[in-house]
């Protein structure tokens, strides 16, 4: 059976979606097991996949102005991040936080994800559960952090607002999951089924990110819903 490059590069990026999503269960248990540097490879294969998405669209001459002012732009940026903190791998974390917008913006793999409603259903229900038992459970991973190479690495940020602990479910911080469950849903939303189905997943979706204190995705997911759904 012939497997085509671009169906595996569909694979990787599902693959780097979900780690997301799950962060800090994954880096929990990756660290338990002393194989913390894992959970990088699927950022490594994204970045490998922009990398040769740009370089074959160079060669076919496709490459378009648009993807040009945004090298300069981080190049520019980078150089003037670099001459103020003057670290390296602070500079690179900029970069590392850009990879999602730079992979969505420059290749068409993200796309398709959004004809994936199975995964969007399965991904919105493990965001939305992971919320809501957090509230009620006590997972190890709240608050963890480990070492790679000498560097603290926080797995999970445990924090309050108010008085009340800004619960994150399975993502690595509760504004995170607040994101994801946002972004998940809203292929439901617009998907052509009863109103019945929309209302279940629209209050099930508040009330998880509500959950999650993150105020300015509440705001957000209001309007943006509220316009989806009409």
């Amino acid at each position: 059976m012939k497997i085509k490059a671009s169906n595996i590069g569909f694979f990787l990026v599902l693959i780097f979606v979900m780690v997301k999503a799950l962060d800090s269960p994954i880096r929990y248990f990756l660290a338990q097991a002393g194989l913390a540097a894992l959970i990088y490879i699927p950022t490594l294969s994204v970045i490998i996949l922009l990398a040769l998405d740009f370089l074959i669209k160079f060669k076919e001459g496709k490459i378009i102005i648009t993807d040009f002012v945004l090298i300069g732009i981080i190049t520019l940026f980078s150089v003037i991040g670099l001459a103020f903190s003057g670290s390296v791998l602070q500079v690179l974390n900029g970069i590392y936080v850009l990879i999602p917008f730079l992979f969505g913006f420059h290749s068409p793999l993200f796309q398709r994800i959004f004809n994936s409603m199975r995964f969007f259903v399965a991904m919105w229900f493990l965001s939305c559960s992971g919320v809501i038992l957090d509230v009620f459970l006590d997972f190890p991973w709240v608050g963890f952090s480990y070492d790679i190479g000498g560097v603290e690495i926080t797995g999970n940020r445990y924090w309050h607002t108010l008085g009340f602990e800004r619960i994150s479910g399975f993502a690595r911080t509760s504004f995170d999951a607040a994101i994801f469950i946002s972004i998940f849903s809203i292929p439901l939303l617009v998907n052509p089924k009863g109103i019945f189905i929309k209302l279940v997943v629209w209050v099930i979706s508040i009330t998880a990110i509500v959950i999650t204190t993150t105020k300015g995705v509440i705001l957000a997911y209001l309007v943006v819903t509220l316009i989806a759904i009409v």
